[in-house]
């Protein structure tokens, strides 16, 4: 429902907003004081400027450089505000980017954008974004012109006109596009059979080699055996040759061995002979060791630690001694001074009792002459100590020569009996070792034999491998004449079954061409003729009542022809439109628009403009009675809005709302 616009320097108007209520509203004005510019106003807030229909040089003010329309109404409970603007430069006149809101949401958007969420709000086929929305044009809103163009065309444009605006003309666009897949699939078709032309060459190509592989494969298995065959006589004589190999480096290891015995026999019998030889120079030896060693010399009472601690004792008393002796000799003289004087001569005291210190001189005296006894003694044993040191020190030589000389005689007594051990040891083992070695021998003797075993054996071997690689050679040929005859076929195979596909989808595409032409194409005709043609009984019937209330006379009738072209009945009689009056030819065009507008929104449901219509100038040439036939419509219409654009005074008064428009000047506006 629309609810407001304003306009600036559109047209007529300087700036204008007018308000629409719902009900039935009159747009009420001389002729020429803006009324019909405001409804185009409003189709180029909607979809903005249209090519043929609505351009900026109708609507944008002469000398303005500016203008611009905003437009609020309701539609699917939503309030919209939708703005779009003209700009005047050196090119012309163009429209700038809009402004759209939506319950509050504002957003800016380009000019194709603004239309095509138009189109999605108000339920119009999308198919409009990029031609003129005709829905609009014979819905809601229709300029005298528009009608008179669809009545006075001739039947083919009038048919493509309602094509359109029943939107069934969408099933000549599918026999359109139908006609050209038809060329596209042709022209597949033709392409198909060309590239698959060769198919049966290439079949019968591929059956040839696949005879060739069955040959070869009869080659290849006789190779194959041959081959087997060889590997096993081959690694049948590897293995013979490999058992003599391995005896002969086994007897080569046993020949080493022989060698290795046989100078073990001559070292030992040469050391046998070593020994017998040293052996009685030994015995010798020993003799006179034994004779010469005598008796072992006894051994001293006192050992050499003991004599040097008894000396280390005796000289440390020595020497107490000796500062004993020191000591009394000096405090000797000097008693023997102080008697002498009476008088001492450090403390300058006078000897007293002369008696008494006589007394301690002599014990004095006497007990260095004790001291002189004791180390006279001392010497006496020192002299002893050392004369034992000395015969302790004769006693150590002698004991060693009677060591070295006992060592010598051991020595030389295990020397000789090792001597015996080991020459019985050696001919021992030298008696073992023959033996061992004339068996070494026996077996050695086998040498010879398997040698010219092991070159026969060779030469065989190489036979045979000469053969296994002829062998191998023819088989190797064959797999690669095989190889390369298996990837031909399988080249081929690729080729035939692409080939194959390629006749197939020629032949599917013959049947889709024959369906399409036969029968899709044929039945997309009858179904636009029985489409059109209910269309056309339904639209007939309205076109008929529309008619018979805004005439109310009975001798003169209408129909729809199967042209949708108006047959006029008068009295019984067919009669030409251009033969009617001024007022039955209004209604004539009158009830053609209405039966449209039923029409198209009976067939189109997604159309949410069902409760609007604009009628432009719908009384033209109306007589007074007619005109009051039109509060008849208005009853019969009964939507939400419906408004009138007419100079007729009279329709005042079966209308809700009047918005009257006055000129003055060249200025339009509205008056209040």
């Amino acid at each position: 429902m629309l609810k407001w616009i304003e306009l600036e320097n559109i047209r007529s108007y300087a700036r204008e907003k007018i308000e629409f209520p719902l009900g039935t509203t009159l747009l009420s004005g001389d002729v020429g004081c803006g009324k019909s510019s405001v409804l185009l106003a409003i189709e180029f807030a909607l979809f903005g400027i249209q090519r043929g229909e609505v351009s900026g040089t109708d609507l944008l003010r002469h000398g303005k450089k500016e203008g611009s329309v905003r437009l609020c109404f309701e539609v699917a409970k939503k309030e919209v505000i939708i703005s779009r603007s003209l700009k005047r430069d050196s090119k012309g006149i163009s429209q700038d980017s809009g402004l759209i809101q939506i319950d509050g949401i504002r957003q800016s958007k380009t000019a194709s954008e603004l239309r095509a969420i138009m189109l999605e709000m108000l339920g119009y086929p999308l198919e409009y974004q990029t031609k003129n929305p005709i829905v609009f044009r014979y819905t809601v809103y229709t300029p005298q012109d528009d009608m008179k163009r669809i009545l006075f065309a001739d039947a083919e444009e009038r048919l493509s006109i309602l094509r359109k605006i029943f939107q069934i003309d969408k099933y000549g666009r599918i026999r359109t596009n139908a006609d050209i897949a038809i060329r596209e699939l042709r022209a597949m078709k033709r392409e198909s059979e060309s590239l698959s032309s060769d198919l049966e060459q290439r079949i019968s190509e591929a059956d040839d080699k696949r005879r060739q592989l069955d040959s070869l494969g009869m080659d290849f298995r006789r190779h194959q055996a041959k081959a087997e065959e060889l590997d096993r006589e081959l690694a049948r004589k590897t293995a013979t040759f490999d058992g003599i190999s391995e005896q002969i480096r086994t007897l080569s290891k046993k020949s080493q061995l022989a060698a290795i015995k046989e100078s073990t026999i001559q070292q030992k019998r040469k050391r046998n002979h070593d020994i017998a030889r040293e052996s009685p120079e030994l015995e010798r030896k020993i003799y006179e060791i034994e004779k010469s060693l005598g008796e072992r010399p006894l051994a001293l009472t006192l050992s050499e630690i003991e004599l040097t601690n008894k000396k280390r004792d005796s000289e440390k008393k020595r020497n107490e001694l000796l500062s004993l002796q020191s000591l009394l000799t000096n405090e000797i003289l000097r008693y023997n001074g102080i008697l002498e004087k009476g008088v001492c001569s450090f403390c300058e005291q006078s000897v007293v009792d002369r008696v008494a210190f006589a007394q301690k001189l002599i014990e004095k005296e006497k007990l260095l002459s004790k001291v002189k006894t004791e180390l006279s003694e001392l010497s006496i044993e020192l002299e002893q100590i050392e004369r034992q040191r000395r015969e302790l020190s004769e006693y150590s030589y002698k004991i060693r020569i009677y060591a070295n000389s006992e060592r010598e005689l051991n020595e030389k007594r295990s020397r000789l009996k090792m001597f015996t051990e080991e020459r019985m040891q050696n001919e021992n083992e030298v008696a073992d070792l023959v033996k061992e070695l004339i068996e070494l021998q026996t077996e050695l003797s086998k040498l010879t034999e398997l040698e010219s075993q092991e070159h026969s054996a060779k030469n065989e071997l190489s036979q045979i491998q000469l053969r296994k690689t002829e062998a191998d050679r023819a088989f190797a040929r064959v797999e690669s004449q095989i190889e390369s005859i298996t990837r031909e076929l399988g080249r081929l195979e690729k080729e035939i079954g692409e080939k194959q596909r390629l006749h197939d989808r020629a032949a599917k595409l013959a049947k889709s061409i024959s369906w399409l032409e036969q029968a899709f194409v044929p039945l997309m005709q009858v179904i636009e003729q029985a489409v059109m043609s209910t269309v056309q009984q339904e639209f007939n019937q309205v076109f008929q009542s529309w008619f018979g209330i805004l005439m109310g006379n009975e001798s003169l009738s209408v129909e729809a022809d199967d042209q949708f072209a108006p047959a006029i009945m008068q009295e019984g009689y067919q009669t030409e439109y251009q033969n009617l009056s001024g007022g039955e030819k209004t209604a004539v065009a009158l009830a053609y628009r209405l039966a449209l507008n039923k029409s198209i929104n009976t067939l189109i449901d997604s159309i949410r403009t069902k409760d609007l219509i604009i009628l432009d100038e719908p009384t033209d040439g109306f007589s007074s009675e007619q005109i009051d036939r039109i509060r008849d419509v208005l009853n019969e219409l009964n939507l939400r809005q419906t408004i009138l654009v007419s100079h007729e005074p009279k329709i005042d008064t079966f209308v809700e709302h009047v918005i009257r428009f006055q000129k003055e000047g060249h200025l339009s506006k509205v008056v209040r």
